[in-house]
C-alpha cells in the first residue's frame, strides 16, 4: 500500500488498533502487557505483550469472542456454538434478556425486536430486576473469560472498552467477583481489570500509533 499511496501506510485490524491506543496513550500506558475487549454487538480483542501487538502467526490472534466457554450453549455468527459472543455482546445480552421474560418473569420493558443492550442497562440503573439480572449473567460469563485469559497470558492489565461498558460497576462487580473465586491468587491480585479511557476514540489514536511504531522500526 505505501507503494500505491506514494506515503508509509500500516494496516491494522480495528481492535488491535484500539489495544495500542490504550497500551500508548490510554489505560494501558504503564504496563508492558494487556489485553482489551472490545464489547459491542460482537466482542473483540487485542493483545500487547512485551510492549507489542501480538497478531499471531497468521494474523488471526486475539479472536477472544470466538473462545468456547460453553461446549453446547448457542450458536455463534462464526458458525461454533458457545462462544464468549454468544454471551458477553450486547446481542448476547438482548438474548438472554428475551429468554428470561418469554420464560415468565415481569420487567419494566417488553418482549420486542426493539428491545437493545442501552435500554436494558436504563431500565437496570431504575431498578428493573430482570435487567439487573441480565447484566449480572453477563458479567459472570464475561469474568470466566477473563479468568482464561489470565491463566493463559497473564496480563498485567485487561481493559474492557465499547458500549456495554456503560452499565459500569453493574457489569464489573460480577466479572470481578467471578475472577476472584475462579481465578489463581496471583492473577486476580496482580491483574487489573479497567475500563477504557480512551473510549470511541481508541482505535483512531491506536491505529496513529501503529504507524508511528511502523516508521520507527523502519528508520
Amino acid at each position: 500500500m505505501s507503494e500505491r499511496f506514494s506515503k508509509p501506510c500500516v494496516l491494522e485490524n480495528d481492535a488491535n488498533a484500539a489495544a495500542w491506543g490504550e497500551k500508548w496513550a490510554g489505560a494501558g500506558k504503564e504496563v508492558k502487557s494487556l489485553v482489551m475487549l472490545t464489547l459491542g454487538t460482537g466482542v473483540g480483542g487485542g493483545i500487547v505483550i512485551d510492549n507489542k501487538l501480538w497478531r499471531g502467526a497468521n494474523n488471526v490472534a486475539a479472536e477472544i469472542g470466538h473462545m468456547v466457554i460453553q461446549t453446547d450453549g448457542p450458536p455463534c455468527n462464526c458458525g461454533n456454538r458457545g462462544c464468549v459472543e454468544v454471551y458477553a455482546s450486547a446481542t448476547g445480552m438482548v438474548r438472554l434478556f428475551k429468554e428470561v421474560l418469554k420464560a415468565g418473569a415481569s420487567s419494566s420493558l417488553k418482549v420486542s425486536d426493539e428491545i437493545t443492550a442501552k435500554m436494558i442497562n436504563e431500565a437496570a440503573i431504575h431498578g428493573d430486576k430482570v435487567s439487573l439480572d441480565v447484566i449480572a449473567e453477563t458479567g459472570r460469563y464475561l469474568g470466566i473469560a477473563l479468568v482464561n485469559i489470565m491463566h493463559v497470558l497473564n496480563p498485567e492489565m485487561i481493559v474492557l472498552s465499547g458500549g456495554m461498558i456503560g452499565s459500569g460497576q453493574l457489569l464489573m462487580d460480577p466479572i470481578r467477583k467471578v475472577t476472584t473465586q475462579r481465578a489463581f491468587e496471583a492473577s486476580y491480585q496482580d491483574t487489573k481489570i479497567v475500563f477504557s479511557q480512551l473510549g470511541n476514540d481508541a482505535g483512531i489514536i491506536g491505529a496513529a500509533g501503529c504507524l508511528l511504531k511502523e516508521l520507527e522500526i523502519s528508520a
